[in-house]
């Protein structure tokens, strides 16, 4: 299987459109950047840090547009749903003392072995979610930064010349 294509704002990113203009599929001027500071209400509050945190990260780097607001509101779900279910497993821990006479019981065998599925699986998820919006170092490291290229003397004294001649 062929490795996917870069979305346009990882080819914004990472500079491409500067040696190829004519290549340059997304349209910056039309396109409302995603700049939610505030987490839905419903999130618990580790979550809400954490969107703002994942916001202002992605804000500066202005690549999130409103079109990935589905992307990024399934992703946090996920996160919230893992946060939920680990306080609950954590908690039947705690109140459990005998923990493994607790697993005796089928009922409570079948619940915990549920939620501990459901762990796994958010956890999964967000994995995935975190290496798609480039949360990792690994994905990170993936994005070819182009840095700047001085301009040299000349350059910058035909560029004033040009600048005097339009005025």
């Amino acid at each position: 299987m062929g490795r996917p294509r870069k979305t346009p704002q990882a080819l914004e990113l990472s500079g491409t459109n500067q040696f190829h203009p004519e290549r340059k599929t997304w349209n910056t001027k039309n396109q409302r950047p995603l700049t939610d500071r505030v987490a839905p209400a419903h999130y618990l509050r580790r979550t809400q840090i954490v969107w703002a945190e994942f916001m202002d990260m992605k804000a500066a780097q202005n690549v999130l547009s409103e079109e990935d607001r589905s992307c990024v509101i399934e992703m946090f779900d996920c996160l919230d749903r893992l946060y939920r279910n680990t306080d609950t497993y954590n908690e039947i821990r705690k109140n459990n003392p005998d923990y493994f006479t607790f697993l005796l019981d089928k009922d409570n065998r079948d619940a915990v072995k549920h939620l501990r599925a459901e762990i796994n699986a958010d956890d999964t998820a967000f994995r995935n979610w975190a290496i798609r919006f480039g949360m990792t170092p690994t994905e990170r490291s993936k994005l070819p930064m182009v840095p700047e290229k001085p301009q040299s003397e000349m350059l910058q004294l035909i560029k004033k010349v040009k600048d005097a001649k339009a005025q």
